[in-house]
């Protein structure tokens, strides 16, 4: 069964904030479409299973930067 998902639905699966997701759609990274009828006031987005997974595979081989990194001895300079 294929549904389509809703931005909650999304920030929940993937362990972030709905606004994360929002800014993830509107920055192209997350494919989603707009379910909300031309007049509604705001956007609708829901993001299909496929966008989903496409997704989680182009994030998965990120290399991850840790954002304070361990000295390593040989930077350490003693005063001994």
């Amino acid at each position: 069964m294929n549904r389509d998902l809703s931005i909650s639905q999304v920030a929940r699966h993937l362990q972030i904030r709905r606004e994360t997701v929002k800014r993830l759609i509107e920055q192209g990274h997350l494919e989603a479409y707009d379910a909300a009828p031309p007049s509604a006031p705001r956007r609708a987005y829901r993001i299909t299973e496929p966008a989903l997974t496409a997704f989680k595979q182009a994030r998965r081989f990120r290399k991850h930067v840790p954002q304070n990194r361990k000295v390593s001895p040989a930077e350490v300079i003693e005063f001994f």
